[in-house]
């Protein structure tokens, strides 16, 4: 939040300041360790507006991103009620789906003032990405039917669980050593189902 201090000279700022469920979010939701507030003197204004003016280009790109992917989502997800027999377009819906979803949420943390809602959407991000790699598995394995595609994907889901697990059960290196494994394992996935 901007605000000018207003004439110069000295000034006294009164800020009240209330966290009461501090606990409640680190221990049982978010693991998460940032609490409080800080304050910047901003010497140079200009600065601040034009990067203030870039961060609402930025959120408008995001949003556009976002319509664009939910719009490829309904689109494949319109064809798969009319060709049921083609699954490739309820994988490809639902995997453009948690891909806008992966706008949308950035959106969220960067324009809200509410601490709650922040948090939740920094979580929620992290399960749009696994889902949407999890769903282009299914989408590539569906359209190229690779051998081994079975156990491939059981991995595949196996990892998702185990990375949300440890999301919620507050074990950040165990968290991010499965996230690792997990991306690249997709990845290896995504280029050996094409070939």
């Amino acid at each position: 939040l901007f605000f000018s201090s207003g004439d110069t000279g000295w000034h006294v700022l009164a800020i009240r300041y209330s966290n009461q469920r501090s606990l409640d979010y680190f221990h049982s939701v978010f693991n998460e360790e940032r609490a409080g507030f800080t304050t910047e003197f901003i010497l140079h204004p200009d600065i601040s507006i034009a990067s203030l003016e870039a961060t609402k280009r930025f959120n408008f790109s995001l949003i556009l991103l976002f319509g664009f992917f939910l719009t490829l989502c309904i689109v494949h997800f319109l064809l798969f009620l009319f060709y049921r027999s083609q699954k490739q377009n309820l994988y490809y819906s639902l995997c453009s789906f948690s891909f806008s979803l992966c706008f949308l949420f950035p959106y969220f943390v960067l324009t809200t003032t509410q601490p709650v809602v922040r948090m939740y959407c920094n979580q929620l991000f992290l399960v749009a990405v696994i889902a949407m790699l999890l769903f282009l598995v299914m989408f590539l394995h569906s359209l190229f039917r690779p051998k081994a595609a079975k156990i491939t994907f059981a991995i595949s889901v196996l990892l998702a669980l185990a990375i949300w697990s440890a999301l919620y059960i507050s074990v950040n290196s165990i968290w991010d050593i499965l996230l690792s494994i997990y991306i690249a394992f997709a990845c290896i996935e995504f280029i050996r189902a094409i070939i």
